[in-house]
């Protein structure tokens, strides 16, 4: 039997009826977020409830209402969502709002969702990676996932572009009515740089969207594939700031002060920019004041935010060079780097002595490290 076109495309419109996950999803967000999503959706048609669309009275109401519950802080979240759910949204929301609420929600609290990120590697005529044009990529998106997966796909633009895709089984009829779990929503974004940043490949319907981001990217002349890189973080800015276009990510660590012009100032830099003291003739500087220099230096005016480092570490034995043993290093943290740093000011440890995947300067959280040296990045 032939697939109508189409058939694996869920469109803006479709209904996922009320139900526990449903509420789940609505109840993260705050109060002001909703009243806030309410208001854009009674401004957007295909967000606007049916009985509503002709009548322009009732729709003028329920703004007002919408507005005067957000500015009263004796109106409860419930409220806003019960006034949601039995009367303008009684039949469920659509796609739209859902991919508008799990935004909302990514948006509120960036640190939700991990990322890491990949090269794209470029093979043919073409020199540099091609640009992305957000209609064209979710176009071919859609052609290279074929009939394997059904999928929703919602485009924005923050802090570059960022694709979410909702992934139900095909070959489950009852799955396309239903709000899939967390890990069948698979996050992309592209930045203006040549990486794609996405949430960590954990099973076979993320291979799939993977491989086929590859095949989406890739042009006449002009075949790319992607190469994973080692790096997850909780911070889309992180990822942005260790693997984007800006100086800062080609500066990391030590080398951030030429990113941030504190070296080799360029004459149309604000006459008023701070100089670092490199001065070494102090008589009396304190061993703490020392300390913080020492962790300036090392890791930099700023740390990029990284919520767990992994490094696996081989180092010949000193009394029987045949035998290698390998430790597991690892730092679990909200800021792995900025702890590390306050260690140095603290002199828990010796800031001088620290290999550079310490400090971040080497842009990467996990790898091997052998002879002190990082040697294979995973």
């Amino acid at each position: 039997m032939k697939r109508k076109h189409n058939a694996d495309r869920l469109k803006d419109g479709h209904i996922i009826s009320h139900c526990p996950e449903v509420t789940r999803l609505v109840s993260r967000l705050s109060k002001e977020s909703l009243i806030t999503l309410v208001l854009r959706w009674l401004e957007t048609p295909a967000c606007m409830p049916d009985a509503m669309g002709k009548r322009a009275g009732e729709l003028l109401e329920a703004k007002s209402l919408y507005r005067e519950m957000g500015q009263k802080d004796s109106v409860s979240k419930r409220s806003v969502m019960e006034r949601m759910f039995d009367y303008e949204w009684a039949r469920g929301f659509n796609l739209l709002q859902i991919a508008h609420m799990d935004l909302q929600y990514l948006l509120d609290h960036p640190n939700s969702i991990k990322w890491t990120a990949s090269r794209i590697a470029v093979h043919g005529d073409h020199r540099s990676a091609p640009s992305v044009h957000p209609p064209s990529f979710v176009r071919n998106l859609r052609s290279s996932l074929g009939s394997s997966l059904t999928t929703h796909i919602y485009t924005t633009r923050h802090t570059g572009v960022i694709i979410r895709i909702q992934l139900h089984e095909s070959l489950n009829p009852v799955s396309l009515n239903v709000l899939p779990p967390p890990k069948r929503i698979f996050y992309l974004a592209f930045p203006t740089s040549p990486h794609v940043f996405h949430v960590p490949i954990t099973d076979g319907c993320h291979e799939l969207v993977y491989r086929a981001i590859a095949t989406s990217l890739s042009q006449v002349g002009c075949e790319i594939d992607l190469k994973l890189l080692p790096v997850v973080t909780r911070s889309l800015t992180t990822m942005i700031h260790i693997r984007g276009a800006s100086r800062n990510a080609a500066a990391l660590g030590a080398w951030s002060i030429y990113a941030n012009n504190q070296v080799d100032k360029s004459p149309l830099s604000p006459a008023d920019l701070q100089e670092i003291s490199v001065s070494d003739g102090e008589d009396e500087v304190d061993e703490k004041q020392m300390r913080s220099k020492v962790a300036a230096a090392r890791f930099g005016d700023s740390t990029y935010a990284c919520e767990r480092i992994a490094f696996q570490v081989q180092e010949n034995h000193p009394q029987d060079a045949s035998f290698t043993p390998t430790v597991l290093v690892r730092f679990e943290s909200k800021d792995v780097f900025g702890e590390l740093k306050r260690l140095v000011e603290d002199g828990v440890i010796d800031g001088r002595r620290m290999p550079g995947w310490m400090t971040g300067e080497d842009g990467v959280t996990s790898g091997i490290v052998s002879d002190r040296k990082l040697v294979s990045r995973r």
